[in-house]
């Protein structure tokens, strides 16, 4: 099962978590680093404001940290994969509330997804990999990756969707026009053998999945 901690850790790893006033060393951010490594532990990221606490001065004043998160071991991470934890708005008090859900939409059916290494050889499909890889989340590295992962899963089947390179599809519906083009009045003979070439063409596409 796993398990998962979500507290004021008081606390930061990461220099970039704070904001306003003198700047953390390494050194005081070690003990928690080593707390985090020795046990393996997994940030679970969030959603939201960058920081949790703010001590609420004005101007060059206002110091801002992450210090509240949630950690769980790796057990729980695969457990719960869509789990989210949420800052929520921060109101008469000096931390932000986390919410954390480790609950699935009950209406959300996910299809296993399957790369399709016909792909590798379609125009859009690299630079359609590098731009959702590229893009950047808080968290962990572990979380970050996941999260990497997730982004191109979703531009993949969004970019085979809008090409429909179901070649099964192709086949069925170049059959079609095959068929009309052989009823045809008047047979275009250019027509029909730019349509075998397809059909062809799809065949060798369905060989190699």
């Amino acid at each position: 099962m796993g398990w998962c901690i979500m507290r004021d850790f008081n606390n930061i790893l990461e220099k970039e978590e704070k904001e306003g006033g003198n700047e953390r060393s390494e050194r005081s951010m070690q003990l928690f680093r080593n707390f985090v490594q020795r046990d393996k532990l997994l940030d679970l990221g969030y959603v939201g404001n960058s920081f949790t606490w703010c001590n609420r001065r004005s101007g060059e004043d206002c110091v801002k940290m992450r210090l509240d998160r949630a950690l769980c071991d790796a057990q729980c991470g695969l457990n719960f994969l869509h789990s989210a934890v949420t800052h929520l708005p921060m109101i008469g008090a000096d931390h932000f509330p986390l919410l954390l859900n480790l609950e699935v939409p009950k209406n959300r059916v996910n299809r296993r997804f399957v790369f399709d290494k016909r792909w590798i050889k379609k125009e859009g499909c690299e630079s359609t990999v590098k731009e959702a890889w590229s893009k950047r989340f808080q968290g962990s590295r572990w979380f970050q990756v996941c999260e990497q992962i997730k982004c191109v899963r979703q531009a993949l089947i969004k970019w085979c969707k809008r090409h429909n390179f179901n070649s099964r599809v192709r086949i069925d519906e170049l059959q079609v026009r095959i068929k009309l083009a052989y009823e045809a009045d008047k047979f275009d003979r250019e027509n029909m053998i730019s349509i075998e070439m397809e059909w062809d063409s799809a065949w060798g596409e369905e060989e190699v999945y």
